[in-house]
Parts: C-alpha cells; sequence; structure tokens
C-alpha cells in the first residue's frame, strides 16, 4: 500500500535504451514509456538491479542481474551474450532453465560457466525445488519442503530482495549466515 502513496518515491526503476517504466521516480506515475532522463545521476554507492538482458555499456559499479528469462538472447551471438553475462556483478540470480539455455549457446559446462564469471554471489533458482548457491567458491545445494502456492507474481523478486538486503547489512558471510537467508528469503516468499 505504500507504494500508491504519492509522496513516495523511489530510485528503484527500469530503464532500457529509450524509455523507463515502471514507477517513475522523478513523478510517481504508474503509466509506461516515461521520456529517458538525460540527467539521471547513479552514484557510486548505488546497486543497479538489472533484470535480463540490458545493454550495459559502462557501468562498473555494484549490479545485480535478475536473469530469469532467456528470450531476449535467444537470437544474439555468442560475444553478445559472453559480453553481457561474464562482466563483474555482485549478486546473480538466475533461473535453471535460463542457465541450462546460456550453457547450450555458449557450449560450455557449468564448471567452465562457473569459472570464467566474475560474481560475488551467485543464486540459481530451481522455483518450488529449491536453489543452489555459490559464494566464495563454496556450493551450497538448497531443497524446499513442498507448500501450496497461493500467488506466484513477484515470488522471483522478493526472493532475490531479500538476498541484496540481507547481504548489505552483513559483513564475514559465512555458511550460517547463507542458511538463514535462505529461510528468510522463503518465509518471505510464502
Amino acid at each position: 500500500s505504500d507504494l500508491e502513496k504519492k509522496e513516495y518515491h523511489t530510485k528503484c526503476f527500469f530503464i532500457n535504451q529509450k524509455k523507463t517504466t515502471a514507477v517513475c521516480p522523478y513523478c510517481n506515475k504508474k503509466t509506461k514509456d516515461h521520456p529517458l532522463r538525460k540527467d539521471i545521476n547513479i552514484k557510486k554507492d548505488d546497486i543497479l538491479l538489472i533484470q535480463d538482458y540490458v545493454l550495459l555499456n559502462n557501468l562498473k559499479d555494484k549490479i545485480c542481474l535478475d536473469f530469469s528469462s532467456f528470450f531476449s538472447l535467444i537470437y544474439k551471438d555468442k560475444k553478445v551474450i559472453e559480453d553481457f553475462i561474464f562482466r563483474n556483478y555482485y549478486i546473480v540470480s538466475i533461473k535453471e532453465k535460463a542457465l541450462l539455455f546460456l550453457l547450450k549457446k555458449l557450449d560450455m559446462t557449468f564448471n567452465q560457466f562457473i569459472q570464467k564469471m566474475n560474481i560475488y554471489f551467485l543464486i540459481i533458482t530451481k522455483e518450488k525445488k529449491g536453489a543452489t548457491i555459490l559464494f566464495n567458491k563454496k556450493e551450497y545445494n538448497y531443497y524446499n519442503t513442498p507448500f501450496k502456492e497461493i500467488e506466484t507474481n513477484g515470488c522471483g523478486d522478493i526472493f532475490l530482495a531479500t538476498f541484496i538486503c540481507e547481504l548489505l547489512k552483513r559483513t564475514n558471510i559465512n555458511k550460517k549466515d547463507i542458511d538463514e537467508i535462505y529461510q528468510l528469503a522463503l518465509k518471505n516468499v510464502h
């Protein structure tokens, strides 16, 4: 309900090459296709959340990638995909289906893919089955107990948002932290 308040402002919005979409951080309108402002100032400590394929050009700050749909990459050549995937990311959340597509498109094994990624934290989501998390060159597998879905819209966003928020709060992350964050993310999704 807070999102509906007129005075609510956010710097969390989507940018493509020509337009901004979702809630405009400048006028709070929810209509799509606001003209892209040229004076958007991305500060050094800002964390950018990119959803699926976006041309990133020279963005060098902390970037989180939420990669759930590979359809935007189906007709892209291998070089374009490599430039997009193999860059510096803070957190990447990728659906297992999208990962399998990338491995096939790039003609790589999972180990080759991981070796080439420059990433702090990788979450491979497997929908209701659980997730695999790679952190500090270690792999952690999580399996969910069965649950009844009520509404799936936005579950992935809430799941990833929990990880982003919790990782930013903590220092010297260890297995216990990852376990706690995963359980909190599951609770937020349910």
